[in-house]
């Protein structure tokens, strides 16, 4: 019998990633699983300002960035799915694909 219990679910905040975790929300309601939304940042937030060192405003941009992301995901989350632990998760990687997998490889996702 297939039992799944932590999904993965990659949220770009397009509407595609929304009928994703649509469906998702489908998946983890008939198993009672844990869904995990993730939203990979691109790393470039650290760009190379001459022989000077980095530009300075640029980690604030990035906590920012990241802190806005983590509240786009918590928001998509419902009460029930919060109850169930769901978890919001803003991983910042130059591969997006690559981040997702090593995430769900973490969790040990099903899906």
């Amino acid at each position: 019998m297939l039992v799944l219990r932590d999904l993965v679910v990659p949220v770009d905040f397009e509407s595609t990633s929304y009928q994703a975790l649509a469906y998702a929300r489908e998946v983890a309601g008939t198993f009672g699983a844990r869904l995990h939304l993730i939203h990979v940042l691109d790393d470039t937030f650290v760009l190379p300002a001459g022989t000077e060192g980095t530009l300075s405003g640029v980690p604030e941009l990035a906590r920012r960035t990241e802190d806005d992301a983590r509240e786009r995901l918590d928001g998509l989350l419902t009460d029930a799915e919060r109850k169930l632990d769901a978890v919001p998760a803003v991983v910042i990687s130059p591969s997006p694909a690559t981040a997702i997998v090593a995430y769900a490889e973490r969790v040990q996702a099903d899906a």
